[in-house]
């Protein structure tokens, strides 16, 4: 078992009208687990289950931040009559989050030449009590806002997306369900010197958002992929040579994703990271 603990500092907003404090974000980690060798020491098991408390959580988001409309003797930080929102964008700190789960692992002889693996890992997570506003939200509640037009003089009103209630939302870029099968083969061949090993993975990562704010149409869709690897070494185990493949199947995944918005600009269009895509290659080590 183990119980960890870690911390990011915190600081002042400075990319806003509105520069509250940042407070510090705290993180208790609880994990136990077991380990061991079973059925004759053919198999080699691992289990672990987590728990993970987010204290005052960093989060950047467009918000409410409540402020009064200035006026001439106001010295605290307040709206100005010209602003086309109320909203602000700024660094908030979000209570009581939660991140939990749990991952086994093994590894199976069915000879002792022949071994198969794997691991799978459930992972869920909770957001605490947060309400900011989000780009591509299919159902946004709108409210309106009156300012004074500072090229005219005159009073406007303008429309503008209110903030909803993310509270409970899944933490971005975590998958669900994720697993990976591994098998390796050892052999011999009598007209050829040195062994053989032949293995191979099958990796799954599941669905993920890409923000704290769950739309479902900017869900990441899950992806597999498929190496294989045959390597030879030397009777004097000084050489070894490796063919692999790398996505076999050629698919391609969506590592990373963030949906800033649209347009031309380069600083705003959606941004995504993709899997590699198929790989062929050789390895040689010599050592003397």
């Amino acid at each position: 078992g183990r119980i960890s603990t870690g911390y990011r500092a915190g600081g002042f907003n400075d990319s806003s009208a509105y520069n509250p404090p940042i407070l510090e974000e705290h993180l208790v980690n609880y994990e136990g687990g077991v380990k061991g060798l079973f059925m004759d020491q053919r198999l080699n098991m691992q289990f672990s289950a987590f728990f993970q408390d987010f204290q005052d959580r960093q989060q950047v988001a467009e918000m409410d931040a409540g402020l009064p409309l200035c006026s001439a003797d106001q010295s605290t930080q307040c709206l100005s009559p010209t602003a086309e929102s109320p909203l602000q964008e700024f660094t908030t700190n979000i209570p009581d989050s939660e991140i939990y789960g749990f991952e086994i692992q093994g590894d199976y002889y069915i000879t002792p030449q022949f071994k198969v693996g794997g691991y799978y890992t459930f992972l869920e997570s909770s957001l605490g009590t947060f309400s900011a506003t989000t780009l591509g939200d299919p159902n946004p509640l709108v409210g309106s806002h009156t300012y004074l037009d500072q090229e005219s003089g005159e009073m406007r009103t303008t429309a503008y997306n209110l903030p909803r209630d993310w509270t409970g939302s899944r933490l971005p870029q975590q998958p669900k369900h994720k697993w990976a099968i591994t098998a390796a083969y050892e052999t011999t061949f009598d007209s050829i010197p040195g062994s053989f090993n032949f293995s191979g993975w099958l990796n799954y990562t599941g669905e993920r958002y890409p923000l704290v704010r769950n739309i479902e149409s900017q869900i990441m869709a899950a992806y597999n992929r498929v190496d294989v690897r045959a390597t030879w070494t030397s009777p004097e185990e000084n050489l070894t040579i490796s063919g692999f493949v790398q996505n076999l199947m050629d698919e391609t995944g969506l590592v990373a994703y963030l949906p800033n918005g649209a347009g031309t600009n380069p600083l705003y269009v959606p941004k995504g990271t993709l899997t590699d895509p198929r790989r062929v290659g050789v390895i040689v080590n010599w050592s003397l």
